[in-house]
């Protein structure tokens, strides 16, 4: 009898893209910016919020999705 894990592909270097999709025409919204300093990106619009969740800061904005980012 095989186990659950004789099944699972771990061998996939690239994340899940859809076939309609290449790596750098994610649509838009769908980025989440990541720096070493959220200080700026919090600054470019006027509802960005900074967030602690699960030992990370984020800055979200709940009206304009693009503005997401992660600090690391």
């Amino acid at each position: 009898m095989k186990s659950a894990d004789a099944t699972v592909d771990r061998g996939s270097p690239r994340p899940y893209c859809p076939a309609s999709l290449e790596i750098g025409d994610w649509p838009e919204g769908k980025i989440m910016r990541v720096a070493s300093s959220l200080k700026t990106l919090k600054k470019r619009h006027k509802e960005c919020r900074v967030v602690r969740r699960k030992g990370r800061v984020y800055v979200i904005n709940k009206r304009n999705p693009r503005f997401k980012a992660r600090q690391g």
